[in-house]
């Protein structure tokens, strides 16, 4: 029982990362942002999509069936498909009607 004390304590002197005050949070809107991928790298593997700040990760729930054809239909028109690409065409096609 006596750690368990230390350890309320603990946590009371210390800043915890969930209480945020997301007023002093301030970013820069998406288009003002500036994201270049590093040229100058050394010998290995290219930059991905995960490493590079332009990108970043979303989860959505698709039927099993959707993203079955959607691949099956990738695959017909290129070697290699690539689902976010896919997904990111769509959207910008609906967002400029």
């Amino acid at each position: 029982m006596k750690q368990r004390g230390k350890k309320l304590r603990m946590a009371k002197d210390k800043p915890n990362k969930f209480n945020v005050d997301f007023g002093d949070i301030h970013t820069e809107p998406a288009n003002n942002r500036h994201h270049e991928r590093n040229e100058k790298r050394g010998p290995g593997r290219p930059i991905g999509k995960r490493s590079n700040p332009a990108y970043r990760q979303y989860t959505a729930l698709l039927r099993i069936d959707t993203h079955d054809r959607a691949i099956e239909k990738l695959r017909k028109i290129t070697a290699k498909p690539d689902f976010g690409e896919y997904v990111e065409r769509l959207i910008l096609q609906d967002l400029k009607s």
